[in-house]
């Protein structure tokens, strides 16, 4: 909803001519450094830049929201969907940026957008290839991560940045979707000085 008044809101604007300002010198004629910024400034023809740079910064906002809400130690929902690769792992606290193009995981994404922006990594077993295309072996052990950032291209494709947020072990996989859905069990961090 705030996506969408946003684009009604630069639309209108764009279409009444008023010029859009990224910042406040920007709204000086002859800017700070006596140039006249006005002239270069996007107007109708120029929107779709600008929403597209809205969209980023409300998608970033929505996954920050999202990273807080999130009570300590129910972070992770009982099923999750997985995106397994064979040489990509995710581990808590680290982000790692992500590609998506496949069909399965565009739709994966989509769907995790709209809910609670959890997704799964896990890694392929040796042997994969064989079955790619399908649903291959994958270590039990992966780690659960929000999405912080995305943003999609023309085409469908997406650019993400997934921050690890928990452990978990494969409980089973479900077979209703195109993309892995899988039943999760957390697997708490050992504590410093513990025995392991």
């Amino acid at each position: 909803e705030g996506l969408e008044n946003a684009r009604l809101l630069l639309r209108s604007h764009a279409d009444a001519g008023i010029p859009y300002f990224k910042t406040q010198e920007d709204a000086i004629p002859g800017g700070r450094n006596g140039r006249d910024r006005n002239a270069d400034l996007p107007v109708a023809g120029k929107l779709d830049g600008v929403v597209e740079e809205v969209e980023q910064y409300l998608v970033q906002a929505q996954g920050v929201a999202a990273q807080a809400a999130a009570p300590a130690g129910e972070v992770l929902p009982k099923a999750i969907p997985l995106f397994p690769l064979p040489d990509v792992m995710l581990f808590p606290d680290m982000s790692v940026p992500l590609h998506i193009y496949e069909p399965r995981y565009r739709a994966m994404l989509t769907d995790a957008l709209k809910g609670d922006r959890v997704i799964g990594m896990a890694t392929l077993r040796p042997g994969y290839e064989a079955e790619y295309e399908g649903r291959p072996p994958i270590y039990p052990v992966g780690c659960a991560g929000l999405i912080t950032h995305a943003h999609e291209r023309p085409d469908g494709r997406y650019d993400i940045v997934l921050r690890g947020v928990e452990k978990f072990r494969v409980e089973s996989e479900a077979d209703t979707r195109s993309y892995r859905l899988a039943s999760v069990s957390t697997l708490p961090e050992p504590v410093e000085g513990e025995d392991v």
